[in-house]
């Protein structure tokens, strides 16, 4: 026989609603969700810090290679600057085989050349014996009349016994080597 079973006191009304424990279960959802978030972040934190560090290493390498870069730089535009002074020291050289070829012939037959000195500037000197006035001033004037000379000058010219003596000086402009 079946019981028939009757409760006689009132209904027992919970203590939370339904609606109230769906908020309370989405509550702990979303401390649940923060809690994972947390940890989550804290690992990307530890990597983000642990990548920042490998870069800071790497530039801390870098430096002594940005220095040698810096003096590499610095040699270089040193070195042009040297190359450039050595390109016009080369320019301004003279071929002095040529000069001396060009120099003996301006010389006339008659005259005989004693010395010829030239200086660090370019400029040339030169010495000798003349049977004439005539002779010793054609020859300063052939100097003077050439492409090659620049400047001529007669220092000194007197008789002498048999001979005029002459000094001549100028400065040379033939072609570099």
């Amino acid at each position: 026989m079946p019981f028939l079973e009757i409760n006689l006191l009132p209904a027992r009304k919970g203590l939370l609603g339904s609606q109230a424990r769906g908020y309370i279960l989405a509550l702990l959802a979303l401390v649940l969700v923060l809690v994972l978030a947390d940890f989550a972040l804290q690992g990307m934190a530890t990597g983000t810090q642990a990548q920042l560090d490998q870069v800071k290493n790497k530039i801390a390498a870098y430096l002594p290679l940005e220095k040698k870069l810096a003096d590499l730089d610095r040699m270089e535009k040193q070195t042009l600057v040297q190359e450039r002074y050595i390109s016009g020291l080369l320019n301004r050289q003279k071929d002095w085989s040529t000069v001396l070829v060009d120099l003996a012939r301006q010389v006339p037959t008659q005259v005989h050349l004693i010395s010829v000195a030239v200086d660090a500037t370019g400029r040339m000197t030169v010495q000798g014996e003349a049977p004439s006035l005539v002779t010793g001033v054609g020859f300063f004037n052939q100097l003077s009349a050439s492409p090659s000379y620049q400047q001529v000058q007669m220092d000194s010219i007197s008789q002498a016994e048999n001979s005029w003596p002459f000094t001549i000086s100028c400065q040379v402009v033939t072609a570099t080597p």
